[in-house]
């Protein structure tokens, strides 16, 4: 017997919104501090290269600023900006949020790359919000927190996943399920879309869009219904 699983929607998007919250509440009012001397800044910071010789005509000539900081609004600590203060990141955002260490990922101004917005929309409880919001959009399929809402065939994806990992398709009289390691995530419900065979394999495409104007696709495919994580990639040409 198939299990019908519900979740609040209110729960999925005070946790979205959270996590919005969380991100952008960090630090503000940048600061320096003024050095007579390279000597003197060196000796407070531990070497020349945080140090900043003054030439806007602010302070006479031969003043340092040290390097600026910021007083975190949460905690009151005070942060100096180094200069790593941009980053590339593979790891997931709400991996590294439910880590230890995850309280004090913004409490100094950097740029990262995946940025922290990106957390919102690889959340799939997304998707029933968008659905509620635009019903019967073209490039919408429906979506709910509640199974009961869909007819077979339909499917389950949990709210944080990737790589097709933990879908399971249900028909009626049978299911289809991929492995994973999202199992004890919530889930949310969506119809299910048949994709076109070509030779025994299920392509689809992936497309970037950047400002609202198309940057680049590729295109997948595999011989089972779920894109994952080892499905081809196809090459392609526009001619």
């Amino acid at each position: 017997m198939t299990e019908t699983r519900k979740i609040k929607r209110t729960i999925i998007i005070s946790l979205v919104l959270i996590s919005s919250i969380s991100i952008t509440a960090c630090a503000s009012r940048r600061r320096w501090e003024i050095y007579k001397s390279l000597e003197d800044c060196r000796r407070e910071w531990g070497g020349v290269e945080k140090c900043e010789l003054i030439t806007d005509g602010s302070y006479p000539p031969g003043y340092y600023y040290g390097p600026y900081y910021y007083r975190s609004r949460s905690s009151g600590r005070y942060f100096y900006r180094n200069s790593n203060s941009s980053y590339f990141k593979l790891y997931p955002w709400e991996w590294m949020m439910r880590e230890k260490f995850g309280k004090y990922l913004l409490l100094e101004p950097m740029k990262l790359i995946e940025p922290a917005w990106k957390l919102i929309w690889s959340n799939k409880a997304i998707l029933p919000i968008l659905w509620e919001f635009f019903p019967e959009h073209p490039n919408l399929l429906p979506a709910y927190f509640d199974s009961r809402k869909l007819s077979h065939p339909y499917l389950s994806k949990p709210v944080f996943s990737r790589e097709g990992g933990n879908i399971t398709v249900y028909f009626g009289d049978r299911e289809y399920q991929t492995e994973g390691i999202y199992e004890d995530e919530p889930l949310i419900y969506q119809s299910y879309y048949q994709l076109p065979n070509f030779d025994g394999y299920y392509p689809i495409i992936g497309a970037w869009v950047i400002g609202g104007e198309a940057a680049g696709i590729c295109i997948r495919e595999d011989r089972e219904i779920v894109t994952q994580d080892l499905s081809k990639f196809v090459s392609h040409y526009f001619s």
